[in-house]
């Protein structure tokens, strides 16, 4: 209880007024939003589609490269960038003498290919990832990577080049989309799609949300094209739209192993003129006020003033909402429940440092001081973790040089630089 002497229930409800303000306005100001597969990180708000793949769109623009040496080539973009989403490039042959031979492509500094060439394939292509900045000067740098940290394996380069392209990925018999904390009332939904099968069969496909259906996806043989539909408030659940798409599906066969439904390049939600009384608040949005309640009383119990903390942190939460609204939203409820961990262990934090400062005592403010700074790193690490963005390695290669360290007992092969 010695604790809760040192909060401000005022301050608090100072701070719970203005986080609600702030709720309010993130329920009436509604903003489009939309998943594209072109974005990797549409990974995180999708359920039960495949991977991305990409169809080829004009211009196509073969590069004239230049071989550098017999482990590098190299290519200047002296086209529109606007049109370049991805890159494509043709090697010789795997030498039969090589397991195998590993590549990588370079747009400048950024490395966004890795290719463990096997001998089944000369012809590779990547999407370039939007994070990459792309002009007419950029150059194209395809090059062999040392496999065992001593020569690169020799590589020639036969073409590459650039073109637009659809990226899209293929659904299965369901699947959704998400669109977290967009709030209520009236919504449209509109799909760019080709329901259409390589065998070019017309089938049954639907568009729903929830529960509601909006209509089907018309089949088509013509390419991809955008449908639309009109969604009602009843749809939404609690200030999120869940979009389902129900097909027929085809595959199972020697040609695609896969059961694929629709084509789905990107799917946008708008919101429609609705008064603002009849808007139905988001359950996601909610958390930002607890979250700068619990901002607040954590800052009052180290000794920093938690109006200030609370105030700043509701503020800045639903600015933030403004850069990407949907893909905040979806880690709310995560971050309250790291903020609330993190809040109930101050009491253990203090006890430990009494324990430890038995004999000579720290001032209180040297206290304040240690258990604010380990607050502060639970929330930066908690939030790290939490925040869905990692960088994907080569399992299969390092576990390969495992087996191989341990099968030919060649210990030294731990400490070649990058070996792990």
């Amino acid at each position: 209880m010695q604790y809760l002497q040192s909060i401000s229930w005022r301050s608090l409800a100072l701070v719970l007024i203005v986080s609600s303000v702030c709720f309010a306005a993130m329920n009436v100001i509604r903003i489009p939003e939309h998943v594209d597969m072109f974005q990797p990180r549409s990974i995180l708000r999708i359920n039960d589609f495949h991977a991305r793949e990409y169809a080829i769109r004009e211009p196509i623009v073969n590069l004239t490269y230049t071989q550098i040496d017999d482990t590098e080539a190299r290519a200047i973009i002296a086209t529109n960038p606007q049109n370049v989403r991805v890159i494509e490039f043709d090697v010789d042959p795997k030498p039969a003498q090589l397991r195998r031979r590993l590549m990588a492509l370079f747009v400048d500094s950024a490395r966004i290919l890795e290719v463990n060439d096997n001998g089944e394939q000369t012809t590779y292509g990547v999407i370039i990832p939007p994070s990459v900045n792309v002009t007419e000067q950029s150059v194209i740098r395809v090059v062999s990577i040392p496999d065992d940290k001593i020569t690169p394996p020799p590589i020639e380069v036969r073409a590459i080049r650039v073109s637009n392209a659809v990226v899209f990925r293929w659904s299965e018999a369901r699947s959704q989309l998400h669109f977290h904390g967009v709030a209520g009332g009236w919504w449209s939904v509109t799909a760019n799609a080709y329901p259409n099968h390589p065998d070019n069969v017309p089938y049954q496909a639907t568009i729903l949300v929830g529960d509601h259906k909006l209509g089907p996806l018309t089949h088509t043989v013509i390419g991809f094209r955008k449908y639309h539909y009109l969604v009602p408030p009843s749809a939404i659940d609690k200030g999120d739209i869940h979009v389902l798409i129900e097909s027929d599906t085809w595959g199972n066969t020697q040609e695609e192993p896969r059961e694929i439904g629709v084509t789905v390049a990107d799917v946008r939600v708008e919101p429609l003129a609705t008064p603002w009384w009849q808007i139905g608040l988001s359950a996601r949005l909610a958390t930002l006020i607890a979250i700068a309640l619990v901002a607040a009383i954590s800052a009052f119990l180290v000794g920093v003033s938690g109006t200030s903390v609370g105030i700043v942190v509701g503020i800045a939460l639903s600015s933030m909402m403004f850069i990407d609204r949907s893909y905040l939203a979806e880690w709310f409820p995560q971050l309250l429940f790291l903020m609330v961990i993190a809040l109930i262990t101050v009491p253990l934090w203090y006890r430990v440092i009494d324990w430890l400062t038995e004999v000579t005592p720290f001032k209180a403010e040297t206290r304040h001081l240690i258990v604010g700074t380990v607050l502060l790193s639970i929330w930066i690490k908690g939030g790290g973790i939490l925040y869905p963005i990692m960088r994907p390695i080569d399992i299969e290669w390092h576990m390969d040089k495992v087996r191989e360290i341990l099968t030919t007992w060649d210990i030294a092969k731990f400490y070649l630089p990058g070996a792990f």
